[in-house]
Formats: structure tokens, C-alpha cells, sequence
């Protein structure tokens, strides 16, 4: 709100959305008990707000009462509109400028290393005849539905997170695919505070596509915020999978249909220097898809082809991956099975022993 300037808390109401959560318990009476932090937003709305009911939606009184106090709102405020001053407006049309002229050397910057790369592709290898790639990316991203994308899998997807990572195989055109699909950290939380379980998908990832993975494929999601600590949080999980992983690194951005009229460059560009600085580190390879037209089959053609090129800039090598990260998995793996039926017989001795001894004192 503070980038309209303070004269819009004149034209501001506040509206609450799932009414039916509060029971029987008054609007006014959440506002007071939330605390402060409410009770300033309301006093800076001049007391305005208003409450919906989402699952009473043939009730078109609270819409008849929302329109009565939008007019009051307008009557108070002499029958006048929120107007940008000159100042802001000025501002916000140079920053818009200059993300649109930054968004388009990008975007030929990208057009140039594709043309670049692909003179490294022999005719021979197109298509390419097989590609092995990795997904990863925080939770609630589209990881999934990128893979289903990718793979043309129709099916309604279940909602569950990924808990462990998968394998799946396909054909796309003449191209056999590999596609693992990964657990995703929490958003914005660095390695340090991931599970060790999780990590160890992570790392567990690179031996589900042997002999290894072409590509890792990092998923963000174009409808939300991009800030310091995401990247921090992408950085050093990516980084688990072992040096040179960048090298063999693409973004695909989710959402796409979120962008509106647009560019996927635009959106890079406006969103600041954490997701510029990702991008850069990706070598300014990505890609971007919008979930709600999953029928049209040139994005994922696009993608197939921009991975191609990556892999040809790479030599058509696969990455190399650690074999020591391999073996710290099974040796961890063998301790964890170890302790856990060491655990399992401790219990089991226990639970005898007091049984004993209950039936002891009842003969």
C-alpha cells in the first residue's frame, strides 16, 4: 500500500473472505481478539470492512450490504477517485521502462546462445534419441505437473506432496525420457533446516536415472514472490548434488498463465536481483509453462529443445556425479535400518518383560 501513497487508505476497505469459519463468533469480535496488528489495518480503513461467507453464496444480501458500504465510501469521499500523484506515476512508469528494455536484451540475449548452441547439433541427434532429467524445487511449486506435462500424463493429479523421489519413463516424439520427480524443501528455509531425509532424496535422485541425468531442472512458480532467502533456499539445496551441477542447470517457471500479457522476461526482470542472479547462474537458461493450456504441445517441444542445446553446450555429456554421495546413502541407509531393528528388539524385550512381570503379580 505504501507504493499508492498514503491518500489510498481514503478509497481502502477491508474484506474478509471465509465468513463461514467464524461461526458463531462476530466479525467484530475476531477483529478485536487477532490483536494489534488488525485493529491498526481496520483504523488505517477508517473502520471499513466488510465479511463474506464463501459457502453461502446464494445469499446476495452480503453482496447488496458490500455495494451500501461502497457507497457511503464514496459519498464520504465526495464522489471523487483514487488518483496516482504525478510523482509516483512518473516513478512507476520509468522503473516500467526499464524492466521492459532489460527484459528484452535478455530475451535476445537467450535467442542468441540457442542459435549459438544449436550449430553443436548433428542432424543425427534430432530428436535427441534419449534425455534423463532431475526436478527440483520447493513444495507446491508444480514439480509434479511439470513432469505430467512433460510426459503427456492426463490424469487428475491426487494433491499429495512428493514424499520420496520417483522415477518415470515416457517417450516424447521419437525421444525416450527419464524424468524423476523430487520431495521439495519449504520455501525460503535454506538446507540447514530440510530434513535429512529429505536431503537424502535429493542426493538419492541422480542413481534413479542411470547411467546419470542430462539436466536438473529447477521449478518456480510465476505467481509468487522471488526474494533473497528463496534463493539462498534453492541455492544450497541445488548444491547437495555436487560441483559443476550449475552447468547442467535450467529454470522452468509454473504458472505461466499467471503472467498475463507479460513476458516471462518481464517477470525476471521486475522481480529483482535474486531471481536475476539465479537465472545468470543458470546461464541464463529457462523456460516457461502455463499449466492451464496442457494441450499445447509446443511449450513442452521448446523445452525438449532448449534442454537439447544444453546438452550439446555440455559436450552431450551427462553430469558427473559423486559416487562417494552414493555410497554415504547406503552406509547411512544400512546404519538407519540397523538402529531401527536394534530399536524395534529393545522394544519388543521391554514389552515382554513388563508383560512378565503382570502376569507374575496377578497368579
Amino acid at each position: 500500500m505504501k507504493l499508492l501513497g498514503e491518500r489510498v487508505w481514503r478509497y481502502t476497505m477491508l474484506l474478509f473472505t471465509c465468513g463461514d469459519f467464524l461461526g458463531e463468533k462476530t466479525i467484530e469480535r475476531h477483529i478485536e481478539s487477532e490483536g494489534g496488528a488488525l485493529k491498526w489495518l481496520i483504523e488505517k480503513c477508517r473502520n471499513r470492512y466488510h465479511v463474506f461467507n464463501n459457502k453461502d453464496k446464494s445469499n446476495l444480501s452480503q453482496v447488496t450490504l458490500l455495494l451500501e458500504k461502497i457507497d457511503e465510501m464514496v459519498w464520504h469521499n465526495n464522489g471523487s477517485c483514487y488518483e496516482v500523484d504525478e510523482q509516483t506515476f512518473t516513478i512507476i512508469e520509468k522503473k516500467q521502462r526499464e524492466v521492459a528494455e532489460r527484459a528484452e536484451k535478455r530475451r535476445r540475449r537467450a535467442e542468441e546462445q540457442r542459435q549459438q548452441m544449436k550449430t553443436l547439433i548433428p542432424e543425427e541427434m534430432k530428436p535427441i534419441p534419449k534425455l534423463q532429467m532431475i526436478l527440483l524445487g520447493s513444495r507446491s511449486v508444480g514439480k509434479t505437473s511439470v513432469g505430467n506435462t512433460i510426459l503427456g500424463i492426463k490424469e487428475q493429479e491426487d494433491g499429495k506432496r512428493t514424499a520420496h523421489s520417483v522415477a518415470q519413463q515416457g517417450f516424447v516424439g521419437k525421444t525416450e525420457i527419464t524424468l524423476v520427480d523430487t520431495p521439495g524443501w519449504w520455501k525460503g528455509f535454506p538446507v540447514f533446516d530440510t530434513p535429512e531425509v529429505i536431503k537424502e532424496e535429493l542426493r538419492r535422485s541422480m542413481f534413479l536415472c542411470p547411467p546419470r541425468p542430462h539436466v536438473f531442472l529447477v521449478v518456480i512458480d510465476a505467481d509468487a514472490s522471488f526474494n533473497a532467502k528463496h534463493l539462498h533456499a534453492v541455492t544450497t539445496h541445488v548444491e547437495l548434488l555436487g560441483e559443476g551441477v550449475w552447468r547442467h542447470t535450467m529454470v522452468v517457471f509454473t504458472r505461466g498463465d499467471w503472467l498475463g500479457t507479460h513476458t516471462i522476461e518481464e517477470y525476471i526482470e521486475g522481480e529483482g536481483e535474486a531471481l536475476r542472479s539465479l537465472v545468470e547462474q543458470c546461464g541464463n537458461r529457462y523456460h516457461v509453462i502455463d499449466n492451464k493450456n496442457t494441450d499445447d504441445g509446443t511449450q513442452v517441444t521448446e523445452l525438449l529443445e532448449k534442454i537439447t542445446e544444453t546438452v550439446a553446450r555440455n559436450g552431450w555429456d551427462h553430469f558427473v556425479r559423486d559416487e562417494q554421495i552414493f555410497m554415504m546413502i547406503e552406509e547411512r541407509r544400512r546404519k538407519v535400518e540397523e538402529g531401527a531393528r536394534l530399536r524395534e528388539s529393545q522394544v519388543k524385550a521391554k514389552r515382554n518383560t513388563v508383560r512378565g512381570t503382570v502376569c507374575f503379580r496377578v497368579k
